[in-house]
Parts: structure tokens; sequence; C-alpha cells
């Protein structure tokens, strides 16, 4: 039975939950999450959880903030002119919106404060300054393709 290692290629089955114990996200039966060991886009708290474990093993553990989606970032909150927005537009606390930078791109933001003349927007990832506690069970783990 192989075990896990960077360059392999994982295939599991996740639960997460935040403090509270909501799920806030999870595979299904039909499609297991599958990764490369190595792979940038995989939170590393998650790649040193199972690097070691093998087909079958089931494991929960806990990603600190550090881990995951990093700490809360105070100087990604920012005050935007509310005549940047349709006059129009009912704009709420907690409603995800997204602003476009110069390059084209878009960037999500949730609105923490609004009023006549500003919206106060937290650009930091949803699950920064969040722990992450994670149910998992390894399916497969195979040779890389790359």
């Amino acid at each position: 039975m192989s075990e896990i290692e960077i360059g392999k290629t994982v295939s599991l089955q996740y639960v997460v939950k935040l403090d509270d114990g909501i799920v806030i996200d999870q595979s299904d039966a039909e499609n297991p999450l599958v990764f490369t060991i190595g792979d940038p886009n995989i939170i590393p708290g998650m790649v040193e959880a199972v690097v070691g474990m093998k087909e079958g093993e089931k494991k929960s553990f806990s990603v600190t903030p550090e881990n995951a989606y990093g700490a809360k970032d105070p100087n990604f909150i920012r005050e935007l002119p509310r005549n940047l927005f349709p006059d129009d537009m009912d704009i709420k606390v907690d409603d995800q919106l997204a602003a476009i930078n110069k390059e084209g791109q878009e960037i999500p933001f949730c609105v923490v404060e609004t009023n006549e003349t500003m919206i106060l927007a937290d650009f930091n990832h949803p699950l920064a300054g969040k722990t992450l506690h994670f149910d998992i069970e390894i399916v497969e783990v195979t040779e890389s393709a790359l």
C-alpha cells in the first residue's frame, strides 16, 4: 500500500467544519478531492496532515489560520466611496461583492459596514483567521502524472 509523500497524487473524502461545528465544505461520495502533494493551491496544513498516511486510513485534525488562509489582515479592510456603486444598488452588511483591479481581475470582498457615503469592505479571504477542522479518509494514493 502506497504511503503519501511529496509528488504523489491523493484522492480523499473530507468534511471541513469551523469551531462552532458548522460544515463549510465537503466532498461527495462520487467526487473525492484529488490533488498532488506539493500543489501550492492546497493549504499547507492539509498537506502536513496527510503526508505519511495510506489508502483507507481515516484522520481528524485541525488546521490553524497560519497553516490555512492566514490571519485576518487589518490592511485588507478598506473604505470605498459609496459613489463607486450604482445608486440603485441595495448594499447590505455581509453582502459578498467584487471589485475590479487595474488588470481587470475580480477581487472579492465582504461588506462590513455601509452608510450613505462609504462602504467598509473586507478583502481578506472569507476563511482568514479561522481554524479549520477536518475529517478525512484516504481513498487512493498514486504516482503523479506530472
